[in-house]
């Protein structure tokens, strides 16, 4: 998990300082911070992002593949209108099953195009440009075919995606031993990334609520959504929403390691958008009718990636491990089926063949929930309850103000009960045995309007990751009228949770 949070935003307030600025057009360039001495390779893959431009005004209009470390990242030639993401690949040569990818170009087809090969049609004048990365060679889950399609009216190749023809295009390669992870059309510029997606992916909903997963952001939940009320309570920006997340060490001792669902972003300088970096989803699964869920597997990144950038600082670290999210909606608590409650079951597992070294390994559940549907943590108005989930009773009471934590060391059968400051909703948060600490946390001053004030779960638990088992564990969620909320923690606790079976 992050240095002081399960869910990373919050790391550029620790690692940046209280003067950092987390504007959402703040300049690129900011210079990384300590790095940690780890063996890092034990734990990492180093991948390159490649993206598409068109280019309207090169000859009759070209498709141009960069890296996005070409450049910084930050240039739009030839009147292109943005970057758009396509595939991850291997950054170095010394990652195991993979083959080197290349861009080509010829002076007299004015033409862009990507191959397998530095010199694939000499007699149409291509020459080799450079070596964008090192595709995957076997077919690892997760990856696809890196496909390039042809407009024969303008002679453009296009490399996109496998799955979807770029209009007026026609597919022209596909390489088989050339893969990448692929990503989504979307693009990655000033604070348009902090909304785009949010209303895609997978919706699971019933009479009481609507999930909404996030696949730019590895689908992490983007919405929560209480329908009899119509308040969305989940922050959606990368870092933010409902996610899962790896902390190395114990919380707060200080190594960045930090892979996520969501991904990966510049952690000293939040603002600089063109560096966040989406987890590759491997595969997705969704069923049931009464009990509704929808499955994640991901690639997670690692979120502050430059502490390792070497010589790409926009290029993100791939744990060497799969994470998998389960989200239920619906629960049937002793012999009743609920449909106000919500069951996330996250569980991780390294890779057969990466010599983890670093441990114990800190998995963790939380989100990051908007505290306009509770009130102004600035006016301490927002009442926030301990709940024992076995017996029903109220623990302690808290009125927290900006900045300030409740938190629950050994929160075994534990909760939490948030109350809106007119007393007519709340929010429900809670987990069962083998928790190390639970906490809520009310941050402020957020720059990026209308997200200003957020209210962050965490759940902390220890495990040690350095197998190919999955391990991990469940957190809930309930809301509606305080009253309703109180009971449905109990009949939890109570019946120790059967969501999933």
């Amino acid at each position: 998990m992050n240095r002081v949070s399960s869910l990373v935003l919050v790391c550029s307030l620790a690692l940046a300082g209280a003067a950092q600025s987390q504007t959402c057009e703040a300049p690129a360039g900011t210079p990384p911070g300590n790095r940690t001495d780890i063996p890092w390779e034990n734990h990492f893959i180093p991948l390159t992002r490649l993206g598409n431009h068109w280019m309207p005004n090169f000859g009759n209009g070209d498709s141009l593949t960069n890296p996005f470390w070409l450049d910084q990242g930050t240039a739009f030639p030839f009147g292109s209108e943005g970057f758009r993401e396509t595939y991850y690949i291997a950054r170095d040569a010394t990652t195991p099953n993979t083959a080197p990818f290349y861009r080509v170009y010829s002076p007299t087809q004015v033409d862009h195009m990507d191959a397998p090969e530095p010199n694939p049609a000499p007699s149409l004048g291509y020459a080799l440009e450079f070596t964008h990365g090192y595709a995957f060679s076997t077919n690892l889950p997760g990856t696809a075919p890196i496909t390039r399609y042809i407009n024969q009216s303008i002679f453009d190749h296009r490399t996109w995606m496998n799955s979807s023809t770029p209009a007026g295009y026609s597919p022209g390669a596909s390489w088989k031993s050339w893969r990448g992870y692929p990503r989504y059309g979307n693009l990655l510029d000033q604070c348009s990334v902090i909304n785009d997606g949010n209303a895609l992916g997978n919706v699971t909903q019933n009479s009481t609520f609507r999930v909404r997963h996030n696949p730019i952001w590895g689908n992490a939940i983007g919405e929560i959504t209480h329908l009899p009320t119509g308040k969305q309570l989940v922050s959606h920006s990368i870092g933010d929403m409902v996610n899962a997340a790896i902390f190395y060490g114990v919380p707060g001792g200080g190594k960045l390691l930090n892979p996520t669902l969501s991904g990966g972003t510049d952690c000293w300088d939040y603002g600089n958008t063109r560096r966040w970096a989406g987890s590759p989803v491997i595969s997705t699964s969704s069923g049931g009718t009464t009990q509704k869920w929808f499955e994640t597997t991901t690639r997670p990144l690692n979120f502050c990636h430059n502490d390792f950038q070497r010589n790409d600082p926009w290029s993100p670290l791939a744990w060497r491990g799969l994470f998998r999210v389960k989200t239920t909606i619906g629960c049937k608590l002793g012999t009743t089926h609920r449909e106000d409650v919500i069951q996330k079951r996250f569980e991780a597992q390294k890779d057969s063949s990466a010599p983890f070294t670093e441990n114990p390994l800190n998995l963790g559940n939380g989100g990051w929930f908007l505290l306009s549907p509770f009130g102004d943590c600035e006016d301490e108005n927002i009442k926030v309850e301990v709940i024992d989930m076995d017996s029903g009773t109220i623990d302690s009471t808290h009125f927290p103000g900006c900045d300030e934590e409740v938190a629950l060391p050994g929160a075994n059968g534990k909760g939490f009960r948030v109350t809106s400051a007119d007393g007519s909703f709340a929010l429900g948060l809670g987990n069962l045995p083998q928790v190390a600490t639970t906490k809520l946390k009310f941050r402020c001053g957020f720059d990026c309007a209308p997200f200003r004030q957020k209210l962050v779960w965490e759940v902390f638990r220890f495990h040690n990751v350095n197998s190919i088992s999955w391990a991990g564990g469940d957190v809930y969620f309930t809301a509606g009228s305080p009253s309703t909320v109180l009971t449905r923690l109990t009949q939890i606790g109570d019946d120790n949770g059967s969501c999933l079976n």
